[in-house]
């Protein structure tokens, strides 16, 4: 039951408002590369506009916009032990979904399904020689959700709640990247392992129980150059 309803909610979120997936932050490393000490902070309000109709059975009514506004929120702290051993801590959001249809549908009217995250971090990097260097770290990962599933399209499910506590777990973050700074050429090469979390969870129809949830593996490869002098 609970990985249909999972995989449900992550239906409903990739058809309406997140077509690319969950991910929101890209799980930037790139804070490790700057010069010396350095702090940095960001935040992005996003107000999505996804619409739609439901099926022309059911009179084909408009969805309204299925997308809820959002705040990403992220920072990261990078300092040096010595010329070979820096560090990095970084917050991020990596995934998150918001979705939920208005009155005016009639196959999905008061579904909702959100999905929040975040997470912090901690990178140690060893640069060698010519330019080369290894890094890696912990991520230690919060995830919470919750779906209500509602309207006609759902039938005695309607009403229908799934609420998932927030829970803590723990990946690693290896990578390589090289680097010619007179150029400002830098490749990074980034796996993140996947994480896997035991949510607790309160349901509507079913007595309270434990969910399994697993975040993706990611791989990242990023690529800057200079296009001129001093660019």
């Amino acid at each position: 039951m609970k990985r249909i309803l999972l995989t449900s909610a992550a239906v409903l979120c990739a058809q309406s408002a997140f077509g690319a997936g969950l991910d929101r932050s890209g799980q930037s490393t790139a804070a490790l590369f700057e010069d010396g000490r350095h702090a940095e902070f960001s935040l992005g309000m996003l107000n999505p506009s996804v619409s739609g109709n439901d099926a022309v059975a059911f009179g084909g009514s408009p969805t309204g916009s299925v997308g809820q506004n959002y705040t990403s929120i992220g920072a990261a702290y990078k300092a040096d032990f010595n010329d070979d051993i820096s560090y990095a801590l970084i917050f991020d959001q990596p995934y998150g979904a918001s979705v939920e249809y208005g009155a005016t549908s009639i196959l999905y009217s008061g579904t909702m399904a959100e999905a929040k995250s975040s997470a912090v971090t901690a990178l140690m990097q060893y640069n060698l020689d010519g330019g080369v260097s290894f890094y890696g770290g912990i991520r230690a990962q919060e995830i919470n959700a919750e779906v209500t599933l509602s309207g006609a399209a759902y039938g005695a499910l309607s009403g229908y709640t799934f609420a998932a506590e927030k829970d803590w777990a723990y990946g690693y973050v290896v990578g390589a990247a090289y680097e010619r700074p007179e150029i400002a050429l830098r490749v990074a090469l980034t796996y993140s392992s996947e994480i896997e979390h035991e949510l607790a969870t309160v349901e509507s129809i079913l007595p309270s129980s434990t969910t399994s949830v697993t975040s993706p593996q990611s791989v990242n490869l990023d690529f800057q150059t200079g296009i001129a002098a001093d660019t």
